[in-house]
């Protein structure tokens, strides 16, 4: 796709029939050639999402024209929610950055090599690591220090620069600190933000140096759109790699490093190519990735449960996996009660195998609470009770049951495992009641 010349239509609007039709048909009649199309119909949502790209160079409608007559004609009648954008230029780079220089010289790297339709006129930082290296590369290079104090006079230079050079987006490549909401006011969803995937497990200094201590078993990396609220922004890209025992903290940060460059790049091609789009797909493609670490976690977790003689390291690996699958799940823009009956299951299990009584009663009682104002299935109503259960055997040194109320909890989650639909997951909670069975 060589021209620079082109319109980009992404677009959502409840399902119904000929909504391709509509919109090609009415770019045909305008003289448009369309080169590229994605759609896809989300079902639980019955929404219906489309990318569309087409070459202006034969278009018989200007800019501020055509946006009027596709609102009038198509975005209107049909309830749509769109953004238009035009690739009639290079789309302007701004690059922040801190000490750490490594993201930094992959995207400068990549945009010498032509890999995108883009320019970089303008490196910021507020350290002077980088200037001789940036410059002889033939990029300009601003120094703007910044502290506590002189953070918004700073901010005040930084966006005086942007409006100089005409910056359409802004790369945080490891710019390590904090932008305002109202620098972030001047660029809405053009701001693009890339951290380690440790978060919120292992927030601050040296995540890498901690996750090692705690015996992680993945790592990854997170490229997302920066809002006020801080490190939540839609989420444009992800990427994890498993590690073991055998790296140090040095493979870590290596391999850590390599992740965050390429899902940085990844994310900035995405957004030139407006494949993901906060207004469309960022919530969907949040949500995968959301699934994806809360699953992989769970799973991890599970792992350590199943030892037979795990060791305090464990212990630890166990509680923090636990807690980032949870977090994971109350993430998701479409979580389900049955996800949050889960977690909060897990967690329990987790706090009572620690002999963390009080803190296990506590998920057990959220669990219990989530599966019936829910109406949950069988499975989890009756692993709830198990939960409660099995708490409660474990907070029985500090903490005196009502008379039977364990034996109450026990025969619930028996009489919801008899009524479990699937045998196996019928098989499974039996065997866990008739292992709690022995510890009563």
């Amino acid at each position: 796709m060589s021209s620079t010349n082109l319109a980009t239509l992404v677009a959502h609007c409840p399902d119904r029939t000929g909504h391709v039709a509509a919109i090609s048909s009415w770019i045909h009649a305008r003289g448009g050639n369309i080169l590229e199309l994605d759609q896809h119909v989300d079902q639980s949502t019955e929404r219906f999402f489309i990318r569309i790209v087409w070459d202006l160079n034969d278009f018989t409608l200007a800019p501020e024209p055509l946006r009027a007559a596709f609102d009038q004609d198509l975005a209107t009648p049909r309830d749509m929610v769109w953004t238009l954008s035009l690739t009639q230029r290079p789309v302007r780079i701004a690059l922040f950055v801190s000490k750490l220089g490594h993201c930094l010289w992959d995207l400068l790297a990549r945009q010498l090599a032509g890999e995108w339709n883009a320019e970089i006129p303008i490196v910021i930082s507020n350290h002077e690591t980088h200037r001789d290296t940036v410059e002889k590369m033939g990029y300009r290079f601003e120094y703007i220090p910044v502290t506590a104090e002189t953070k918004q006079d700073a901010e005040t230079k930084q966006l005086a620069l942007l409006r100089d050079n005409d910056i359409d987006i802004v790369v945080l490549a490891r710019y390590m600190q904090v932008l305002s909401e109202s620098f972030v006011a001047h660029y809405p969803n053009r701001v693009i933000n890339i951290h380690h995937s440790f978060l919120p497990a292992f927030a601050g200094a040296k995540p890498y140096h901690r996750a090692h201590e705690r015996g992680v078993k993945i790592i990854g990396a997170t490229a997302h759109y920066v809002t006020p609220d801080l490190d939540e922004g839609p989420i444009i890209d992800q990427e994890t790699t498993r590690v073991s025992h055998r790296d140090a903290v040095a493979d870590l940060i290596r391999t850590g490093r390599d992740l965050e460059k390429i899902v940085l790049s990844r994310a900035v091609f995405l957004h030139l190519t407006r494949i993901r789009t906060i207004m469309s797909f960022s919530t969907s493609r949040a949500n995968e990735a959301h699934q994806h670490f809360s699953s992989n976690c769970f799973n991890l977790c599970w792992n350590v449960i199943e030892q037979t003689d795990p060791s305090e390291a464990d212990n630890e690996q166990m509680l923090m996996l636990a807690y980032t699958s949870a977090w994971h799940w109350t993430q998701r823009s479409d979580k389900e009660p049955r996800h949050l009956s889960i977690a909060y299951w897990q967690l329990s299990r987790v706090h009572a195998m620690l002999n963390q009584g009080q803190m296990a009663l506590y998920f057990a009682q959220r669990c219990i609470a989530v599966s019936q104002e829910a109406e949950l299935d069988d499975f989890c109503k009756g692993y709830a009770h198990e939960a409660m259960a099995r708490a409660m055997v474990t907070e029985s040194e500090t903490f005196a049951p009502a008379p039977g109320a364990i034996q109450e909890h026990i025969d619930a989650a028996r009489s919801h495992a008899e009524k479990a639909e699937d045998p196996d997951d019928r098989h499974l909670l039996v065997s866990d009641l008739d292992q709690l069975v022995t510890l009563v």
